[in-house]
């Protein structure tokens, strides 16, 4: 593994960050879980680098995504200590540097999709394509959370009640579906994101992909798999306050919302 990191290093490498939602430290099965049928990231735990020892540094979404894209703790940009709401003002302050504002400097395409969780603001402020990424695909916040606070819906700021305004799909700064086609909604990623990587390869431009699935198949296809760093992590432990939604710590006694 640590020579497939230096040839990495010693070319302009690509990365992806696959950012989990709620996933406990034994959900996986590479991670000790009996039954949980997990094989593709148990694929890539074998052929990389699993790390038995990891903090977040919060037990819920927005800090620790702000804390992740930043390298900053939470308390520096505000974001903290709960999580923001489709009806919040705030959002990941524009003067923080993410990951993708130190890439794309670099040359590097940016793109990202699914949950976002770090504000929207006022005519889409706190979106990602403020933040350093070329393009988006996803829902702003959780897929549990109903109201929308953009236009034409400035209004919504804290007015409207939750669950009359149902969660967008947004394409960039535009809602592409209101309410989101979840049944499809995976296949609108998977689709995504192997048009972008492909046409990365195409361009041989390095990328950046923060995106909470997995598609080394595509690495392989374009013949980017040998110059690309993956990462998978999660925000934070399961939610166990909701058991039907399962979720599965591990040796650890508690889950989301909880400082072990």
């Amino acid at each position: 593994q640590l020579s497939f990191f230096y040839t990495c290093l010693a070319s302009t490498p690509n990365f992806i960050l696959l950012f989990a939602d709620d996933l406990g430290f034994g959900d996986l099965g590479c991670y000790g879980h009996p039954s949980s049928l997990t094989p593709n990231l148990d694929r890539l735990a074998a052929g990389g680098l699993r790390f038995t020892e990891f903090y977040c540094t919060s037990p819920v979404c927005s800090p620790s995504r702000a804390s992740l894209l930043t390298g900053r703790y939470q308390t520096r940009s505000g974001i903290y200590p709960g999580v923001l709401y489709p009806g919040s003002r705030g959002g990941l302050p524009l003067n923080e540097t993410t990951i993708a504002e130190v890439l794309k400097p670099l040359g590097y395409a940016t793109a990202a999709m699914g949950k976002w969780h770090l504000g929207v603001g006022a005519n889409g402020k706190f979106l990602l394509t403020k933040q350093g990424f070329d393009q988006y695909l996803g829902i702003p916040y959780s897929h549990d959370m109903n109201l929308t606070c953009f236009p034409p819906d400035v209004k919504c700021f804290g007015l409207c009640d939750v669950g009359t305004v149902t969660a967008p799909l947004m394409h960039n700064e535009v809602i592409k579906q209101q309410p989101v086609d979840f049944i499809n909604l995976e296949r609108a990623y998977r689709d995504f994101t192997t048009s972008f990587i492909a046409a990365s390869a195409k361009k041989k431009q390095p990328f950046f992909l923060y995106y909470p699935s997995h598609h080394m198949t595509t690495l392989e296809k374009t013949g980017v798999i040998n110059n690309t760093l993956v990462f998978f992590t999660s925000d934070n432990g399961p939610e166990l306050m909701r058991m039907s939604r399962g979720g599965n710590s591990g040796p650890l006694k508690r889950g989301k919302g909880h400082h072990v």
